[in-house]
């Protein structure tokens, strides 16, 4: 893969220049030309361009989709979309079709410079470019890129740009051919976009903004999700619904009542799903962890980690079926417009940097009083309690932090607590898995040594909650609620 890359734009009868003395170790190959079309698929409102995709058919390479650094190669016919590709942008669909809305036909020239051992070290590309509207010529433009090997010498590189210059072409090649070809409307942000805010901002505006950030998250994961290729992908999509969801219930009395209770069971729903996986997947790699660090014989104890690993196909599959289903596209509907216009209501209006932080007290008090109530030694559930009240009052915090910034200061407080209550609870659900199934014989030798080590792990848990509790629940992190 190329290291580095140069892009220009040229101006109408720009020709290469001569590139055969750049370097003495490099040879021009002979140039080479090429017709290339084009065909780019959208919606009607270009959400795929405006969001950063893009799907394309070109002969003989077939269909490309491109989401954000994915860059996949589809298989299917001509002039019918790959239901693979449908699958991957719905959470930028939204239900809608796609159609082409661009044809492009390139006449390519192409020069690669090769090093001593033969192997390609440089490309200069340079696409004339005919945008077409039935049989017409609508526009025309010049692009010019440079794909070096990180092995060139900058100065090598420099030389290639002052030619490219010298000859008439211009540094302003960042916009790619299909937003060049289509214009202002593929240069509107996307529909999904946290807006700016500031102290001024109403209540009303800043809420806006803490939906659509977590929503940004939620929809830009989706196709991770649908391809099962990233491990994180679903942490981050259930962070995001955590987000959401705690968000609104905090600031519920500036939405509508019934689209709130509406939605926060849609995100707990989709929680649910996500759930059944993720939770496999952190008990097996506890389990083989543990598995890994005993001492001696260890195939009883990575008997235990596949038996924890089990039933991650299905799993995955009805996650797949969960993604797939009517109900969820109808909550990305539902999250897409909310971070456009929330059905906003009562005091809404108010001055954010006023209203937000009484609104975030309760949430605030309940953690508190949850983390108040823990004896010298408290169970599982107890802590999984606290646990919960926290990720309420930390997302709550960092919606403030938008107007208030000494609110995120509590936030990060909160964010440590929460992460020794997770460790804590992922131990102690590894715990219970491995009571479950020692067996007998040497796999419940195993078992009980791993279940030390787990055992262990959540009592250095509880003691880093504590620590952090401590921190977190200073009168100064908190002065901004007052």
């Amino acid at each position: 893969m190329p290291g580095k890359t140069l892009k220009l734009v040229a101006p109408p009868g720009f020709h290469l220049p001569d590139l055969n003395d750049l370097d003495p170790g490099l040879t021009a190959d002979a140039p080479e030309e090429q017709r290339i079309e084009t065909t780019y698929y959208d919606t009607p409102d270009l959400r795929l361009v405006r969001s950063g995709c893009s799907l394309r058919f070109r002969a003989p390479e077939g269909w490309r989709l491109t989401i954000g650094d994915r860059k996949l190669v589809l298989e299917g016919k001509p002039q019918a979309v790959p239901p693979l590709a449908l699958r991957l942008l719905a959470a930028y669909r939204l239900g809608s079709e796609l159609h082409p809305v661009a044809r492009l036909s390139t006449w390519r020239h192409r020069v690669t410079l090769r090093d001593e051992q033969g192997a390609q070290a440089l490309a200069v590309v340079d696409d004339e470019v005919s945008v077409l509207e039935g049989r017409r010529v609508a526009a025309r433009f010049r692009e010019v890129e440079v794909e070096a090997e990180t092995r060139i010498d900058e100065r090598v590189l420099e030389t290639v740009h002052e030619r490219l210059v010298a000859n008439g072409a211009g540094n302003d090649g960042s916009v790619p051919k299909l937003v060049r070809a289509l214009g202002p409307p593929a240069e509107r942000p996307p529909d999904v976009r946290a807006p700016e805010v500031d102290p001024l901002s109403s209540a009303g505006e800043v809420l806006r903004a803490a939906i659509a950030g977590a929503a940004e998250s939620l929809l830009a994961q989706d196709a991770a999700l649908r391809l099962g290729d990233d491990p994180d992908a679903i942490r981050k999509v259930r962070v995001a619904c955590r987000r959401l969801r705690s968000r609104i219930q905090a600031f519920s009395s500036l939405l509508d009542e019934e689209w709130t209770e509406s939605i926060t069971n849609e995100l707990s729903w989709l929680a649910d799903q996500l759930s059944a996986v993720r939770d496999l997947d952190v008990r097996a790699g506890r389990v083989r962890r543990l598995a890994e660090g005993l001492e001696g014989d260890q195939r009883p104890g990575l008997g235990l980690a596949e038996l924890a690993a089990s039933g991650a196909g299905e799993a995955r599959k009805q996650l797949g079926q969960a993604l797939d289903s009517e109900r969820y596209l109808g909550l990305l509907q539902t999250v897409a417009e909310a971070a456009t216009a929330p059905p906003v209501t009562g005091a809404h209006g108010a001055l954010a940097r006023d209203l937000l932080p009484k609104l975030a007290v309760p949430p605030w008090r309940k953690l508190r009083r949850a983390a108040g109530n823990l004896g010298p030694s408290p169970g599982g559930d107890e802590l999984h309690r606290v646990r919960i009240r926290c990720k309420r009052a930390r997302y709550a915090a960092e919606a403030v932090a938008q107007v208030i910034p000494e609110a995120g200061e509590l936030a990060t407080a909160l964010d440590r607590v929460q992460t020794a209550l997770g460790e804590h609870h992922d131990s102690a659900t590894a715990q219970a898995w491995l009571r479950e199934h020692a067996g007998s014989g040497r796999r419940a030798f195993a078992a009980g040594r791993m279940y030390e080590l787990e055992a262990a792990a959540a009592a250095a848990a509880v003691k880093e909650f504590r620590e952090a509790w401590q921190t977190a629940n200073r009168r100064r992190l908190r002065k901004w609620m007052e």
